[in-house]
């Protein structure tokens, strides 16, 4: 699995993000960051902070910068799979990973913008019951990652036999 995030708002989510890749034994991910929120220029107090919420994680993973997403998700050679909020068509618990699918992450407030998911070959939903319109975008991506991994046996090497 190959992960993209279009636009990114707030560093400690990606931080958050970025504990959970780690632990998954993701090793890179692909960005497009409008807003720059990948920078060495951060304070050190603040560097303190994300290294606290990722524990570490982000010197395991490899950032890929993507300057033009339209493009990159156009010459994709395998699946593209953008995580959206409206879709009656294809909830996760329904859909089957492969191994080289690449999931489209949109940003904290906006999403995955219409001109991507135009382009991607699934719109994916996670499927929920209660009032509020969004899950935070570390948690869907950590629901995501949990979902490709058990779906491909990763969770075997854990069975108890």
């Amino acid at each position: 699995m190959k992960l993209f995030f279009y636009s990114p708002k707030h560093l400690e989510n990606l931080a958050a993000i970025v504990r959970t890749l780690e632990v998954f034994g993701i090793k890179e991910i692909f960005i497009y960051d409008f807003y720059g929120v990948i920078s060495s220029e951060h304070k050190k107090a603040y560097k303190r902070k994300l290294n606290k919420i990722s524990a570490g994680s982000f010197q395991y993973l490899k950032f890929h910068k993507v300057s033009s997403p339209l493009t990159f998700i156009k010459n994709y050679s395998q699946r593209t799979i953008a995580s959206v909020l409206k879709n009656e068509n294809c909830y996760l618990p329904h859909f089957k990973f492969q191994k080289n699918d690449i999931l489209i992450m949109g940003n904290e407030t906006e999403g995955v913008p219409n001109e991507i998911t135009n382009e991607a070959d699934v719109l994916l939903k996670i499927p929920q019951t209660g009032k509020t319109e969004s899950l935070n975008l570390a948690t869907a991506t950590g629901i995501f990652v949990y979902e490709y991994f058990k779906q491909t046996n990763f969770m075997t090497q854990f069975n108890d036999s």
